[in-house]
This record gives structure tokens, sequence and C-alpha cells, in this order.
């Protein structure tokens, strides 16, 4: 959590063009996505004022309670916490739209620990929203948010967008401060200083976040004052769609679709040297929670498996992710889901991160992006394993590039335990350095 309202995306924004609310709601109807109760006050309370002020219907899908940002208080457990944060929610919505209450739809899903699966198995409850309110606009949180609730409030939208009648409007929250993690083609100012008392009575509502009102958790979430001045004083920033790359989830989806084993990764002998050459650079025989992202149909999953207590994998393709499921069916301690690299980086701590053949599908930005979130996600004596393919290749980085691009990422320092070189592809084995060094 920043304590200064600073960023890339915030330096951007100064000079990006102001949008209006015709241009961000076309339509009489309206579905806002919202993570948790407070972002739909912080990231778009203006707007969702000015939304209610000019008729529109307005239908809010709270993806989560919001019950876990004061892990560990006596006085606030989870439960006590989820009903609090839903009157402080109900009271946002008195201010922000006072005339007439929009309809607030609320999902349950796991606070702090949402992935793209959990809310796309609430695709066709969503598609119902929408076609109650058609024609309807989506509003969501920007997948360049840092926080996996929001990236998953993205995918959700992205899925929605599929039908070409559903505009889609990203509101960025927390991925204002610090290094972009996205890029912002499209970004826009909102502003209408008559809904500003409207906001600041909604963002006040939220006391549990914004006020230290619950006094014994304290590694809880509390906003810094200079960033709730900043939500209360700033334009809203909004950009067109999710920021998600939808066309390389649909690259990779059809090549699985129309091929079980595209890259021959079970019947090849380069794989399957890869693979032996892989386990053998681990140095320890097992790992309590490890991740491996671009998992693919999950041949090295499978062989990673017996080395791991839990193993979180990830793919962006969703045909893959399913052939990988029935791959893996016996294996009930590997969890195998959908997710957009960088920005649908999973929650929590791994002493394993294994990184084979991803990196070069980036961009230098995405890289260097996977980079930092993956030194901060690793247990103190954890390491990354990256494997890449040295040989040609169309893309706009190579084998060498890539690891190179991972390695010397700002904002993160790497000890390097071992580089080999092996025929057509090359192996890193890394450490996250330590505060001391």
């Amino acid at each position: 959590m920043p304590d200064r309202p600073e960023g890339v995306v915030l330096d951007r924004a100064a000079d990006a063009p102001w949008v209006g609310l015709d241009e961000l709601c076309p339509t009489p109807g309206l579905v806002v996505l919202v993570p948790h109760p407070d972002d739909e006050s912080l990231g778009c309370g203006l707007a969702l004022a000015a939304a209610a002020a000019a008729g529109r219907r307005i239908t809010l899908v709270l993806l989560t309670d919001g019950e876990g940002s004061h892990p560990g208080s006596a006085t606030h457990p989870p439960e006590v916490l989820a009903r609090l944060r839903r009157a402080e929610l109900d009271e946002a919505i008195d201010a922000l739209c006072p005339d007439e209450a929009p309809r607030v739809v609320r999902l349950g899903l796991p606070d702090g620990r949402c992935t793209a699966d959990d809310a796309l198995a609430h695709l066709d409850a969503a598609r119902a929203l929408l076609d109650d309110a058609a024609p309807a606009t989506v509003w969501t949180t920007w997948s360049g948010d840092p926080h996996c609730d929001h990236e998953a409030a993205a995918a959700l939208a992205e899925a929605l967008a599929a039908d070409p009648a559903v505009a889609v409007w990203s509101y960025a929250v927390w991925g204002r401060f610090g290094p972009a993690r996205a890029s912002t083609p499209g970004l826009r100012r909102f502003a209408c200083d008559e809904m500003r008392p409207r906001k600041r009575a909604a963002a006040g509502a939220h006391r549990s976040q914004l006020t230290p009102l619950i006094a014994d958790a304290p590694d809880a979430f509390l906003m810094p004052e200079a960033l709730t001045e900043h939500f209360l004083a700033a334009p809203e920033l909004f950009l067109p769609g999710t920021g998600r790359p939808a066309d390389r989830r649909a690259t990779f989806d059809a090549l699985h679709a129309g091929d079980a084993d595209h890259w021959s990764v079970t019947t090849s002998g380069y794989e399957r040297q890869k693979r032996a050459v892989t386990l053998a650079a681990l140095p320890r025989p097992g790992y309590a929670r490890a991740l491996e992202a671009g998992c693919g149909i999950g041949v090295l999953t499978a062989e990673l498996a017996p080395r791991c207590g839990e193993l979180l994998a990830l793919d962006v393709s969703p045909n893959a992710v399913e052939r990988a499921r029935v791959r893996l069916a016996r294996h009930g301690h590997v969890r195998v889901g959908v997710a957009e690299l960088p920005a649908g980086w999973p929650a929590g701590t791994f002493d394993l991160i294994v990184l084979s053949e991803l990196l070069y599908f980036l961009s230098a930005d995405e890289v260097a992006d996977l980079s930092v979130r993956a030194a901060a996600a690793l247990a103190p004596d954890g390491v990354c394993l990256l494997v890449n393919w040295t040989g040609p290749n169309d893309l706009p980085l190579d084998g060498d590039a890539a690891a190179g691009a991972f390695r010397d990422a700002a904002g993160t320092r790497w000890h390097v335990l071992r580089a080999d070189r092996h025929e057509g592809f090359r192996l890193d084995l890394l450490r996250a350095a330590t505060r001391g060094g």
C-alpha cells in the first residue's frame, strides 16, 4: 500500500482527455462490477452518481463482501465484518444514488482469493443481469489494478464483452499508483464537481476501511489519509475495455482447440529431456506450495505434482486448462485455472515458481511486471525457475532476451543460483534477494 498518490498511470493521466457520461454510459442500463464494498465509491463514485442523476438503471454486482480486510480481529471476525461492510455499502449507495437505489447482486466470492474461474462461474447469471438491463454498459475494475479480486472482475467483464452489443469501460483504483502493470490506451479522465459531495459522503460511509474503527487488527487494511484525499479530489480514471489482451487468450485457445498436443510435449524427445533437466535443477526434493505459470495441457505439471504439497497451475487457454484438469484429476492437491499473466497473478506466497516456455510470448514490459510480482510472491527460501527456448522465433522477444528482461527488471533483485545452457533451451534458477542484500 503506497502512502502517497504517485505513479506512472497518474503521470499519464495528467494529459489524458476528458470523457463525458454519455460516452462512458451511452445506454439506459449500467452494470457495475465491484470487487469489494468501497471500490464503487473510490473508483467510480462521481461517475456512478452522475449516472444515477441522469436516470440510468444501475445494477451493482458485488464480487465479495470484503470480509478479509481485517484478519485476526476478535471484535470483527469475517462474518461480522461482512455484515458491517454490507451496511457500509448500503449507506454509500444511498449517498451516491439518493433518488433510486441500484439493484445490488452479491456473488459471495472469497475476499482476497478470487480467480478468473471463480468469477466466470457466474457468467450465465451476469449475462442474465445484462439481459434484464439491456441495452446496458458494463463498468469494471481495471485488470491493471494489482489485486486478484479486481482482476477477476475484469475477467468477467471480458467474457461479457464477447457480445458485441456490450460496451465495457474499466475504472482504475489501485493500478493508478506505482508502476504501470498494464498498458493504458485510451486513458480518459472523468470529473463532475456537482457530484463531489455525494462521493465524499459515500466514501465516508466506509468507516471500516478509511478510519481506525477496528482497533484490534494491527496488520489490517487502513487507507492512508493522503490516498483518501486523492480519491476524493482527483478525476476518476477510465479506460475502454478491460485492459486484458483478449486476443492472446483467443490465439492460444484456438491452438489447443484444434490440436490436443500442439507442441508435441507428450511425444517429443526434446520435450522429455527438457522436463528431466528442469526437474533435476530443483534444489530441494519437495515444496510446500508451488506455482507453474503457463502449464499448457499439464504434462510438466504432472511430473512436478509428486514434489509439491500444493500446486497451482495456470494457463491463458481455457481449452488447455480443461485438458490439464483431466490429466491431473487424480492429483487432489493440484489446482488448475485460467489466468492471463502478468495481470492475473495469483495471491499468496510460493516456495517454488516455474515459468517454463512462457516469457517470450510476453512483451518486455510484461516480463518486467511478471518479475516484480514473482519476486514479491516468493517465500524467503523460495526459488524461481525459468526455462526458455533459445531458437529463432517471430515473437517480440527471443528466449535470451526474455530471460534477461526478467532478471534485470527494475524493482527486482535476483540472485542467480545457476544459469545453464542446453541444446535448444536455457535454464535460470533464481532466488529473490532479501532486504538486507
